[in-house]
């Protein structure tokens, strides 16, 4: 039996592996596990741990959003990378719009906290599909409340940051040939939401959404 202390109690009888009880996000959660000898255990799960992603690696916590069937950050990834870069060299702006990253560094296994993930091409297709296409919906503000920031890119062949507050870049995991990769684009002036292929997975340095897997 699992009971369930936030705003109500609930109790069952649960024989999955995997179970999914519906708490109230404004306060702290308390879960507790009865097996069939009456032996018990319980947890605490906190308001902010229900709406938000704690990286446990450094301490920096995201707020996070529910669009269908998909659990995302609702603000972009700002871990310290190795090689990871804030816009302009400014770290004010990685406070604003998170770090940029290359597919390489993004590819890696150590990249995201447990249980989360870049997101494919198609993962971002099923986002677009779900929002009907409007990128003003996945921009701030936007009635998905991804929260879509235009934070722009570098290019390290040129040695350029370019497009803030233009065009918000966002990468992917999927490989489209032996060094290009596609891309969530969003647009301000014709509130665009689109997947395109960047042609250089060392040299296109974009921002991250992550995806919980």
């Amino acid at each position: 039996m699992i009971t369930y202390t936030g705003g109500s109690t609930q109790e069952g009888q649960f024989t999955d592996e995997s179970t999914t009880i519906t708490a109230d996000q404004s306060e702290d959660a308390t879960l507790v596990l009865t097996d069939a000898d009456f032996c018990t255990t319980e947890t605490t799960v906190s308001a902010d741990d229900l709406t938000s992603l704690l990286d446990t690696r450094d301490g920096q916590r995201y707020q996070i959003v529910t669009i269908g069937t998909q659990t995302w950050l609702a603000e972009n990834f700002n871990y310290d990378y190795s090689g990871s870069l804030c816009y302009d060299d400014d770290a004010a702006n990685c406070e604003e719009y998170g770090k940029l990253y290359n597919h390489i560094m993004i590819t890696a296994d150590d990249f995201a906290p447990e249980g989360w993930k870049v997101p494919s091409k198609n993962d971002y297709q099923t986002l677009i599909d779900f929002i009907g296409g409007d990128g003003s919906d996945l921009m701030v503000g936007g009635s998905s409340k991804f929260e879509g920031q235009l934070s722009g890119q570098y290019n390290s062949a040129d040695k350029e940051f370019r497009q803030l507050d233009q065009y918000g870049w966002f990468a992917s995991s999927t490989k489209i040939t032996e060094f290009s990769y596609t891309q969530l684009l969003l647009g301000f002036g014709d509130q665009l939401a689109r997947l395109d292929n960047i042609f250089n997975e060392i040299e296109e340095y974009p921002a991250v959404r992550l995806l919980k897997k």
